[in-house]
């Protein structure tokens, strides 16, 4: 979220087909284990004027989550959606990042 916020972006949505975490996010009272990552979520989802966090169906999100299991198996890291700054087109300035 950071580096989608350093590159310019205004918007995100962000989609996650795992209801607990989508759970956590709000209401984290019920989860004092998280409490600081929580803390850091909510610092930078307020550098978004719109920011929307949705749950997709598993069955919706096959290839982001294959993706994702195939890095965490190799020890990969992402930390950006994308490098490209916001051109003013509707997929620029309202990138999703699918959270599996």
């Amino acid at each position: 979220m950071k580096n989608i916020s350093e590159i310019g972006y205004t918007s995100l949505h962000l989609k996650t087909d795992s209801q607990q975490v989508l759970h956590m996010l709000k209401e984290e009272e019920e989860w004092p284990a998280f409490i600081a990552e929580l803390e850091e979520f909510d610092t930078l989802k307020k550098c978004f004027l719109n920011f929307i966090v949705s749950f997709v169906p598993r069955s919706l999100n096959i290839r982001a989550d294959t993706l994702a299991k195939g890095a965490r198996s190799r020890g990969s890291s992402f930390e950006a959606v994308n490098s490209l700054p916001p051109n003013g087109s509707s997929s620029a300035t309202n990138p999703f990042l699918v959270i599996s």
